[in-house]
This record gives structure tokens, sequence and C-alpha cells, in this order.
């Protein structure tokens, strides 16, 4: 909710203030409330929390892993985009629509983990709308490019069309992060993984295209998917052979 919230007003200023500048700052001020609250609430649960059984508080490994996957959700939807396309016009343009689906991810994500939701409803409501979008993004970008520009230049829309995966390959992440960042055995994990994507994106060249950055962009949610994937597999073993 409070991460919502701070999207909401960031929405609103951009509005009223005309600051269309402030429209690129919507997903990065959800995830940098979600990520301070989630800290927070980590760190200090509060003295009712009716999801837990009383006297029960989160392990120093719990909460270690729970603000790293929290800062490594908050980074994926922003360092593509800020720091590999800052100074190509195309993938710029794109933000708008990648970070939109990353702002509603994060307030699906949210609530999701608010309500302690597992199983197959979860998988729903984080991977069937954008599951949705990248079909759209992948047959009809133009329409897309449409609602938000009025002439959406052919650059962008190829952008659009080569980062058609980008919005399910964060959802899966997402999927994936939700499902263990409360787990012990992978309080390291998170960070590792953070630690990865930061040195990765300085070492990607500035002189990529458009399309070459947002491809390269998929390839990193890709490989972070296989790694936590791999964990999430080697976690479960080792619970059932315990």
């Amino acid at each position: 909710m409070i991460a919502q919230l701070a999207g909401i007003s960031m929405a609103i200023w951009a509005v009223m203030f005309d600051h269309a500048i402030a429209l690129f700052a919507i997903a990065p001020s959800i995830s940098i409330a979600g990520l301070i609250a989630s800290s927070v609430f980590a760190v200090n649960p509060g003295k009712s929390n009716p999801t837990s059984p009383v006297g029960h508080s989160p392990s120093r490994a719990t909460t270690f892993g729970l603000i790293g996957f929290t800062l490594l959700a908050g980074c994926l939807p922003n360092l593509d985009f800020v720091l590999l396309g800052q100074d190509n016009h195309a993938l710029f343009m794109a933000q708008r629509v990648f970070l939109f689906c990353a702002g509603l991810l994060t307030a699906i994500a949210s609530t999701l983990f608010a309500k302690r939701q597992s199983g197959a409803l979860r998988d729903v409501w984080l991977l069937l709308p954008m599951a949705a979008i990248s079909l759209i993004l992948m047959v009809s970008p133009h329409q897309i490019a449409m609602l938000i520009y009025a002439t959406p230049s052919p650059e962008l829309i190829e952008v659009l069309q080569h980062g058609a995966l980008w919005p399910i390959f964060l959802a899966l992440l997402t999927r994936q992060i939700l499902a263990l960042q409360e787990t012990p055995h992978a309080a390291w994990l998170g960070w590792v993984c953070l630690i990865v994507l930061i040195a990765t994106t300085f070492l990607i060249s500035p002189i990529l295209s458009a399309t070459d950055v947002i491809l390269v962009a998929q390839y990193r949610l890709g490989f972070l998917i296989l790694i936590l994937m791999i964990w999430a597999t080697i976690t479960s073993r080792w619970r059932v052979s315990a």
C-alpha cells in the first residue's frame, strides 16, 4: 500500500505541475518506497502481527535475505533503462511502457506478499497480466506505442517488439523472489544476484544499439531466473531429504 501510494503521488505530481520527467520516476518511487517499508517491517515487525504466532519474529538470516531480495526487486526494473539507455532516445522513450509494467507488477507483488499468498493463485496474478502485455508487444507493438505517443518512431516500435519478453521475464523473476525471500537457506542469494546485476551493468558497452540493449536486459533477467530456479530446486530437495 505504501509503495502504491508513492507511485500514485508521483503520477499526480507529474500531471499537476506538468513535469514530464516525473513520469519516469513513478516506478523508481514505488521501488524505493517498497524497499524502505519492507526493510522497516522486516527489522521491526511490530507488536501485533496477525500472520505470525505470538512471540515469533523473523530470524536474522530471514531478515537479511528479505532485505537483499527487496533491493534486488527494486533495482531490476531501473538499472536496465537508467544506466544502459540514458543516451539512447528510443530506449528512453520505451521506458514508459516497460516501467509501467514494472510498477504494475510491484503493486501486485506487494499485495500478494502482504497477504502471504502462495500457490497457483499467486502465479496467476503475477504471470497472467505480464504474459498478456508481452503477447501484445510481440504481435502489435505499434498499438501500445500509440497509447502513449502520437507519432511513435519506427525505432521505438522495434525496441518494444524486441523487448516483448521483458514483462513476463520480470514476472517470472518476481515469482521466484517471492518464493525464496523468506527462506533462510537463500538469505545471501538476493545480495549476490544484486551484485552480479550491478557489475554486469557497468561491463556492458555503452555503444550498443537500442535493440541490443533491450535484448541484453532480457538475457540478464533470464540468467537471474535460472539461478533462482536452480537454487529453489536445490533447497526443496534439502527439505525433502531432511
